[in-house]
């Protein structure tokens, strides 16, 4: 029996809260049996370093599923989302035909925790704005992408193990992460990558504080 989806994450040694809390409400308010009976969340570790080793042993577990699911769809554990927006993503997917669409994330702009920039870049990794409702593009991370279980068996056999989805690696003269890679190998695939910008979820990051003193007079 063919499953329409499961998750995959990477993690740290310890998990956020704010990410349990999400994935707890999105595997609980699955009225429309989304997820399989069991093996609904894949999940591997990510050593310092390795982040390439662990997305790749995810997608090795989703192909070897024993309910094969449609679409793996990974989400990092600094993300924060809602039931609904997984629900959408599957159903772009399945309404557009799409190997990989991704939720609209965002990043920092500089040192205001205020500013943000979308993560979508064109083939010449320059930045883009989201100007359409489903918007194709070169890469856009994998904070929150969705895959479908073709598109991966084709990458896979393309390139060998151990690395024949996500990999370090050098693009134009710069070192650029596994992310980019993988973008990479399915432009040359012909493996088309687009964006539900209307599926904008949080991408949580820690910043320091630091306590305000009033100016002390000289002694």
């Amino acid at each position: 029996m063919t499953s329409p989806l499961v998750i995959g994450t990477v993690h740290p040694d310890l998990i956020d809260a704010q990410f349990t809390r999400c994935l707890t409400a999105t595997l609980e308010e699955d009225t429309q049996g989304f997820f399989p009976l069991r093996g609904r969340v894949l999940m591997a570790r990510a050593p310092a370093g390795m982040l390439h080793v662990a997305r790749n042993d995810v997608v090795q577990q989703f192909l070897r599923h024993p309910f094969q699911p449609a679409y793996l769809l990974f989400i990092d554990t600094d993300m924060a989302w809602t039931p609904d927006q997984v629900w959408a993503l599957v159903e772009t997917a399945r309404a557009h035909d799409l190997p990989i669409v991704n939720g609209l994330a965002a990043m920092q702009d500089g040192a205001d925790s205020n500013a943000t920039l979308p993560v979508l870049y064109d083939y010449d990794f320059q930045r883009v704005d989201p100007v359409d409702p489903i918007q194709r593009v070169f890469c856009a991370g994998s904070a929150f992408m969705l895959l479908a279980r073709e598109a991966l068996v084709q990458i896979g056999q393309a390139h060998g193990w151990p690395t024949p989805w996500f990999n370090y690696g050098e693009r134009r003269g710069k070192a650029v992460t596994e992310e980019v890679i993988f973008a990479q190998r399915c432009w040359d695939l012909g493996i088309s990558i687009h964006v539900d910008t209307r599926i904008v979820v949080d991408h949580r990051k820690l910043h320091p504080f630091r306590a305000r003193v009033p100016a002390l007079a000289c002694v």
